[in-house]
């Protein structure tokens, strides 16, 4: 027993060292020596799933649950590997099964919460993420998912309050920052988006982040500002077909209308149907 004792720690030494197939070598040779050994399976299932080798990992899941239909962080794991294999009715089973065994396990609301909503039950996602919010009232990432919850139901101060308190926790939330610049701008606060997609650039720099606050200072009438925007966020995504239409529309604005058809035609050849609709209007006698 001493000796599965160690080699199961080891496991779990590799895997928060983050040396998944050291980890499954480890958990492996625990049930090897004893193959009735719920936990390891569903570590190494942990493991598996860290790799993206999800039919492992399920099978794994499955073998800890025949052994011990108790185990409560198994029907979790396994809950979410149905999730991301878009299984999301055989999810929520799994979830509510770990929810009978273990009700005040805020993770599993808000997974679950989570699976509803990419089922477009958001009304009912809802309920789950204040579920694991009153479980958890510092868990940043079901205010956040609470905010997305809220947007789709174009509950917008909803979602605004959702994501700043998300944010109140985690000062480094760049999906909450981003997210919250980017209703910001559908309601036309583009100051207040601007300085959102500010921070969420401070910490990742992707092309949407760049082409969405291009837009918010298109739509201020700094147009110069916003092409520098939009040709930052091509530099990093030379297939963004919204950045090459945005700039051709702050292009148009300051009179470069070679530079605006010149985007709109790569815009349209991606199949942008307003840059399309552009080039048929300003661009037809462009020679």
């Amino acid at each position: 027993m001493l000796e599965i004792e160690q080699i199961f720690k080891k496991g779990l030494s590799s895997m928060q060292s983050n040396k998944l197939s050291e980890a499954i070598e480890y958990f492996t040779q625990v049930l090897e020596l004893d193959n009735l050994a719920d936990s390891a399976h569903c570590n190494r299932g942990n493991a598996y799933y860290k790799k993206g080798e999800l039919k492992e990992a399920l099978n794994d899941y499955n073998l800890a649950i025949q052994i011990n239909d108790q185990n409560t962080d198994a029907y979790y794991n396994r809950a979410n590997v149905h999730d991301d294999l878009g299984e999301y009715e055989v999810a929520i089973e799994d979830f509510t099964k770990a929810l009978e065994l273990n009700p005040k396990m805020a993770k599993a609301f808000h997974n679950r919460g989570c699976t509803k909503h990419n089922m477009g039950l958001d009304q009912l996602s809802i309920e789950d993420f204040k579920k694991a919010i009153d479980l958890n009232p510092e868990y940043d990432e079901a205010y956040y998912s609470l905010g997305n919850a809220y947007y789709y139901l174009n509950e917008e101060s909803k979602a605004i309050s959702s994501y700043t308190k998300a944010i109140e926790l985690n000062k480094s939330y760049q999906a909450a920052y981003y997210n919250r610049g980017t209703l910001y701008n559908d309601l036309g606060e583009f100051s207040n988006a601007i300085e959102d997609f500010n921070k969420s650039i401070e910490l990742f720099k992707n092309s949407e982040s760049f082409n969405n606050r291009g837009f918010s200072k298109l739509s201020l009438g700094a147009y110069e500002a916003a092409i520098e925007d939009f040709n930052r966020s091509i530099e990093l995504n030379k297939e963004n077909s919204s950045a090459y239409c945005n700039r051709g529309i702050a292009r148009h604005s300051i009179e470069d209308m070679k530079g605006a058809c010149s985007d709109w035609k790569k815009a349209c050849a991606m199949g942008d149907r307003d840059a399309c609709e552009n080039l048929r209007e300003f661009c037809a006698d462009l020679k």
